[in-house]
Order: C-alpha cells, then sequence, then structure tokens
C-alpha cells in the first residue's frame, strides 16, 4: 500500500508541444474537504459507496469492492462492508478511504477510531498524513497488528499532524480474499503534538491521572484477555496521558461520570469485558 493513496496527487498528464490555442487549459483540482464526513456510515444507499468514502483505483481495477450494508452494525443502522476478491490465486489488497485538508490539524495530536470486524481475512486501519515535497509525515497502518477477529471491536490509531501538512489520509485496508466490516469512525483532536512547551497539570487531570493508573495496573497484569497479553502498553500509556488532562482536549472527562466514560472507551480495545463505574454507582448486579 501506498504511504498516502490520495488518488488525486498520482495523475501524470502529458500535453503536446503546440501553439497556445491548442493547448487546452488544466482544470483546476478540487479542492479536499476540511474535514472527514460520513464516519458513522450512515450516509448512502444500501448496496452502494459510503457517502463521503472511495476506493483506490488500484482496489477497483483489482476487483475489490465496498458498499453500505445493514447487516449486524456495530452502532446506528449501518456500517460499511469491503469485499476482497475469491476468485483470485494472489489476494491483492483494498483499501477504503478519503482525504481531507489538514489546516485545521497541524501541529495537533490526532486520533481515528474506528470499529472493525473480519470474515476470513485481515483488515488494518490507517492514517496518514502529507507533507510538502513529499516530505515524511505521521504514518501508521496497523502492519504490525492486524485486525481478524469476528466480534466487533474498537481499535484506534494515534499520531501527529506537521506543522507544514497539507493533506490527511484515513481508511481501511484489507488483505486477502474475505470481507471486513467498519462502523463507528471518529477522528479528534486530543491536543498539541509532543514538541508543544510542557504545562502545568491541571488539579481535574491529576485527579483523572491516579485513576488511569490505577486500573492500568489491573488491566495490564490481572485482566485475563488475548489483547491485553498482546497489547504495547508503553504506546497505549503515553496516548491516555494526554487524553485525560482537561487543560488540553476539550473532550477530556471534567467528572467522575465523564471519567468513567472515558476509561471505559480507552481499556475496551485491550481489556473488553472491563467495566468501569464511577465512586458511588454501583454496577447494576451488585
Amino acid at each position: 500500500m501506498n504511504r498516502l493513496p490520495l488518488l488525486a496527487s498520482c495523475a501524470l498528464m502529458l500535453v503536446a508541444v503546440a501553439s497556445p490555442r491548442q493547448v487546452p487549459a488544466a482544470a483546476a483540482a478540487p479542492a479536499a474537504p476540511a474535514a472527514p464526513v460520513n464516519l458513522d456510515f450512515e450516509l448512502g444507499e444500501l448496496g452502494q459507496m459510503p457517502a463521503g468514502w472511495q476506493m483506490t483505483a488500484a482496489s477497483e481495477r483489482a476487483g475489490f469492492g465496498a458498499d453500505l450494508t445493514d447487516e449486524q452494525p456495530y452502532q446506528g443502522k449501518t456500517c460499511a462492508v469491503v469485499r476482497g476478491i475469491g476468485y483470485s490465486r494472489t489476494p491483492g489488497t483494498a483499501t477504503l478511504m478519503q482525504s481531507f485538508d489538514a489546516a485545521a490539524y497541524r501541529g495537533q495530536r490526532v486520533r481515528f477510531r474506528a470499529a472493525v470486524r473480519t470474515d476470513d481475512s485481515r483488515g488494518q486501519l490507517w492514517l496518514a498524513v502529507e507533507r510538502p515535497g513529499q516530505l515524511p509525515g505521521f504514518f501508521d497502518n496497523m502492519a504490525d497488528r492486524p485486525i481478524a477477529s469476528s466480534r466487533w471491536q474498537v481499535y484506534e490509531i494515534l499520531g501527529e499532524v506537521a506543522a507544514d501538512a497539507t493533506r490527511i489520509g484515513i481508511g481501511l485496508t484489507v488483505n486477502g480474499d474475505g470481507r471486513v466490516w467498519i462502523d463507528a469512525g471518529a477522528f479528534e483532536v486530543l491536543g498539541p503534538a509532543a514538541d508543544a512547551p510542557p504545562r502545568p497539570l491541571s488539579a481535574r487531570g491529576l485527579t483523572n491521572l491516579i485513576a488511569f493508573a490505577r486500573l492500568l495496573g489491573y488491566a495490564r497484569y490481572f485482566h485475563p484477555s488475548d489483547q491485553s497479553a498482546a497489547a504495547d502498553w508503553g504506546s497505549f500509556t503515553a496516548a491516555a496521558v494526554a487524553d485525560l488532562d482537561p487543560a488540553a482536549p476539550a473532550t477530556a472527562p471534567s467528572d467522575g461520570d465523564s471519567l468513567a466514560a472515558a476509561l471505559q472507551r480507552l481499556f475496551a480495545p485491550l481489556a473488553p469485558t472491563l467495566r468501569v463505574f464511577a465512586t458511588g454507582h454501583r454496577p447494576p448486579w451488585s
């Protein structure tokens, strides 16, 4: 897969030498959307490409397809399914994607999250940042941790958007001849990138981090799940810390109930059966 499969960035144009009257005016490239769209996969017609999404040209030529379906969505009424090529001797790679302008996200730490399940295939979320002059930007396509579970689970990628970034791409890559479903996507700003100057921790942020640290110890060392055993806990912890201080991201928890919900969401991919409740709120089975 290319580092950033932006369809409009790879076109090659050949114009014959001619007089000015013979050379047609070049069409202006369409402006990139300012933000991602239809991340919950609720827009579009059943059996058709989800609104705002597309397959790369290489995926379409290879015969891969994607469409909107109401077949057991993670949430809401619909989700998207990317279909592999059952008849191919050498299964290829399908990429469902969209790209948008990076201007609003420059210098920020961002997260792309989505629920995914598979059927006889392997899926990979990806997040890529394009910079001018083909300079390297952030890129992660989960190559070291492909998704192979047939149950809905939420996965996420965290990255930083360079100060000179031009475009951001997000999507789902499918390897093989099976099917992969995606739903409940989100693209969030978590706060300034890591090279931002240090700042003091807020009082609420300290309370949140103490609760997170306690739960981290329980989940990392005692939760009996395959996801917990295989997790990169160092990267997970570094990402979560920036997500819990109300002085940073606007979506950070600001009270006990929102903290419980945030911790539940953070730990769900690694500890699927873990349940978090605010102090004084007893679980329904107690």
